[in-house]
């Protein structure tokens, strides 16, 4: 094999944080004052704000409470809402991984992978997104200090994997599973498994999937294409590179790999 080093070396300082950038973009919400995105479920008001009606008070119901009621419930309402559905889980995993709180969206999205023998359509979805959403959370907390970053790749190919091996129940989960899986064999320099992933990605509907940030057809095929230069195979590598830029001849990824391919 060709002496490569240096480039393969570009994986983990280049064209890996490359596709981060578009990976691990914030999730869509209404403008803030300030301009920037509100998230899901985030005050428009800030932190710590309120609403408070004129002369009320904003955590308790005029007139107080019943002796020994519950503060949280005025007269007649509603009791406190319960755990959240695997569903909102897993909404709030990924809301939590595009505010780069990776530890939080483990702990939305592990509840649901531990769902034995889902069975209805909606539990099957839930469980293979969360899957997904834990792998590129173990991914992302690599370097958090806890578990070792090699144990937390093990952990994020497992849970790719087994997502994977679901089925067909959720295309967007597959998608991510597969891209997750080939960027962690791109870090470990298993160039063939990271091939067989991409090749394995349905790039028709990859820029449909809000979870992939800005991520297009043209960053695969340029993966792709990289992922061939590392494996000898420059005819290959040079057809993807092709079919990359007639899809964005300005993506910043596409043309560092154009360079490392064809030294231009």
């Amino acid at each position: 094999m060709k002496q490569k080093n240096s480039w393969i070396s570009a994986i983990c300082y280049v064209i890996l944080p490359l596709l981060l950038l578009f990976v691990a973009t914030g999730c869509g919400g209404s403008s803030s004052s300030d301009g920037r995105q509100t998230l899901p479920g985030e005050n428009p008001l800030g932190p710590g704000s309120s609403i408070t009606p004129p002369g009320g008070d904003p955590t308790t119901p005029p007139g107080g409470n019943p002796p020994g009621g519950d503060p949280t419930t005025p007269p007649g309402g509603d009791p406190p809402a319960g755990d959240p559905t695997p569903e909102e889980h897993v909404a709030l995993g990924w809301q939590s991984f595009q505010e780069t709180n990776y530890t939080n969206a483990i702990n939305h999205f592990k509840p649901v992978t531990e769902i034995i023998n889902p069975s209805t359509p909606n539990e099957k979805t839930a469980k293979q997104e969360a899957l997904s959403g834990l792998g590129w959370s173990y991914y992302m907390n690599k370097n958090s200090g806890g578990a070792s970053a090699q144990n937390q790749l093990d952990m994020a190919i497992d849970k790719f994997t087994e997502a994977i091996n679901m089925g067909s129940h959720s295309a967007n989960a597959i998608n991510e599973a597969r891209l997750g899986a080939a960027y962690i064999y791109l870090l470990t320099n298993d160039f063939s498994r990271a091939a067989n992933y991409l090749q394995s990605l349905n790039t028709e509907n990859i820029s449909q999937n809000e979870h992939l940030g800005n991520l297009d057809q043209s960053h695969i095929h340029a993966l792709l294409a990289y992922t061939y230069y590392l494996r000898d195979e420059t005819i290959k590598a040079n057809e993807q590179l092709d079919i990359a830029i007639s899809l964005s001849s300005t993506s910043s990824l596409v043309n560092s790999i154009r360079q490392i391919v064809r030294n231009q």
